[in-house]
């Protein structure tokens, strides 16, 4: 594992962070090596037009494999579910978690089930999951640098 570089940005935007990460990739001549991208999940880096990671997939001229934090991808979905259906938040004091909160001790917790089709995400990964279990086998080879993903 090697740091490529800390470079420093004009500013946060999706745009500076892509040519900068692009620019070292250019720079340690890895261009042809890139094959999956890690990053949380803020808007700079995930939104769908002007992000860090559709930018740089542009500049590299290929797709990548997105490797969202594991530690934010609830936060993300948590927050589309919400946006669908009750709207954007204004604040931080959302009513409705506020209510969650007031009554969570009445909420009967053991008869919880799992939303997770998990059919459907079988059928989905079907076509490539050769691929995708020797490319886990492979990094679990790989010394890892946050051990705890």
């Amino acid at each position: 594992m090697k740091l490529l570089g800390v470079p420093r940005l004009p500013n946060g935007t999706g745009q500076a962070q892509a040519t900068a990460v692009f620019n070292l990739i250019q720079d340690w001549n890895r261009v042809d090596r890139v094959k999956c991208m890690s990053f949380d999940t803020t808007a700079s880096n995930t939104g769908v037009h002007a992000s860090t990671c559709v930018l740089l997939e542009e500049k590299l001229g290929k797709d990548l494999v997105s490797l969202a934090c594991r530690h934010h991808i609830m936060e993300l979905m948590v927050d589309k579910v919400f946006d669908t259906l009750i709207g954007p938040s204004s604040g931080p004091n959302i009513k409705l978690f506020q209510r969650c909160g007031e009554h969570w001790g009445s909420i009967d917790r053991s008869e919880y089930e799992s939303g997770l089709k998990v059919d459907s995400i079988a059928s989905a990964l079907s076509p490539v999951l050769d691929d995708l279990i020797q490319f886990i086998q492979q990094q679990l080879t790989e010394f890892q640098p946050k051990d705890d993903y």
